[in-house]
């Protein structure tokens, strides 16, 4: 049986490619790009298919500067983005997808441009593009296919992925500005945490973040124990907050921790505007931490990017000055040393009472409106 599975699975992706290969000679053969003229673009579609968090997050940035701008800008996406881009105002309109969607609504938008931020090359993307018709579509390395155009080339594992996103915006020319991400707030997320934020004035919310979506990226239980019971011995008052997923916490019995058992991904982006510091590994978390400023000790390993080949920890580096990244030698993250992963923790915190003595941190906990972000 297993063997027959494989088969069909070795078959039928064998068939999307020979499909994907006849659609593609087809569009070289008939597409004729129109030159690039950012002043005619009004409403502007991009793509997040993928329904990843950590790219979703990075991507408001590019709403964000976009809709200042004046274009009308919608999404299409998976589930857990459109709930994350529920209460954005930079976005006029998500869409979720779906392969066997109907496009009628979509094509009604009559988007002058879709932005294709991934590298990813196949039949369903390639279906959808043509369907949809704009009169653009922006693609990264994307060589040998005409419906994208203009097409970036964008592979560089020293430089962050931000980098990418501001190539963008220099076609629509954008100057360089500060590439803040923006996440709106969802009322009923704050409901959610309010009794888990009545503390004294004293006390300091650290949120822990174990999970990510690959095993060899995860906290283990013993560091989170450790830790926890390493920040119980210091002579300051604490509350952890665990960021996760309730079945998954429930199973690890930790009596000095809290969760919200019915998380969502806007509980998630709440605990981390409110938290005095977070600790996670590399995941959308840390990205989260960075469109509110929140001190951060971030764990990384060196594993690869699926789609492209390249070292992750540059491209997806916290990129901020609150940040504290540690990318270790093992393969996996359960492999650093609780040792390690508490001092690093004491050097923030150390660093932290610092800059509050000095009124130095500034955080972006209420920004959700774009007034809030061209205060900063």
């Amino acid at each position: 049986m297993h063997i027959l599975r494989h088969l069909n699975r070795a078959k039928n992706a064998a068939l999307r490619q020979l499909k994907f290969k006849g659609l593609n000679a087809w569009l070289n053969m008939t597409c004729r790009p129109q030159a690039w003229a950012p002043d005619k673009i009004k409403r502007i579609l991009l793509l997040r298919l993928d329904d990843k968090i950590g790219d979703m997050v990075i991507t408001t940035g590019t709403a964000r500067q976009l809709a200042d701008k004046g274009y009308h800008i919608s999404v299409l996406t998976g589930p857990v983005c459109e709930a994350l881009l529920a209460y954005s105002d930079a976005v006029h309109h998500t869409y979720r997808y779906d392969k066997r969607m109907s496009l009628s609504v979509l094509r009604q938008q009559r988007f002058d441009v879709v932005i294709d931020f991934d590298d990813v090359r196949n039949y369903e993307r390639l279906r959808l593009l043509h369907r949809l018709a704009p009169r653009y579509v922006i693609g990264f390395n994307k060589s040998g296919s005409a419906r994208y155009a203009p097409q970036l080339v964008w592979r560089d594992s020293e430089r962050h992925i931000t980098e990418r996103h501001r190539a963008v915006l220099a076609l629509f020319n954008l100057l360089p500005a500060p590439f803040r991400y923006s996440l709106g707030r969802d009322p009923s997320a704050v409901d959610a945490l309010a009794p888990y934020l009545s503390r004294p004035s004293d006390e300091w919310i650290i949120a822990i973040n174990p999970f990510t979506g690959s095993e060899d990226k995860d906290f283990s239980r013993e560091q989170v124990a450790g830790l926890i019971a390493h920040l119980r011995r210091r002579n300051v008052r604490f509350r952890v907050l665990l960021i996760g997923r309730g079945d998954l916490l429930r199973r690890w019995e930790l009596a000095d921790a809290a969760f919200i058992v019915d998380s969502t991904i806007n509980t998630a982006v709440e605990i981390v505007r409110s938290a005095d510091l977070v600790v996670s590994p590399d995941t959308s978390i840390v990205h989260m931490a960075c469109a509110f400023n929140t001190p951060l000790v971030a764990i990384y390993n060196t594993r690869r990017l699926k789609d492209s080949g390249l070292v992750g920890y540059n491209i997806w580096a916290p990129h901020y000055d609150n940040a504290v990244q540690l990318v270790i030698d093992q393969p996996s993250v359960s492999d650093l040393p609780l040792d390690a992963l508490c001092l690093a923790v004491d050097d923030k915190l150390a660093d932290i009472t610092r800059q509050r003595r000095n009124g130095e941190l500034t955080r972006c906990r209420a920004a959700t409106s774009a007034e809030d972000y061209r205060q900063r």
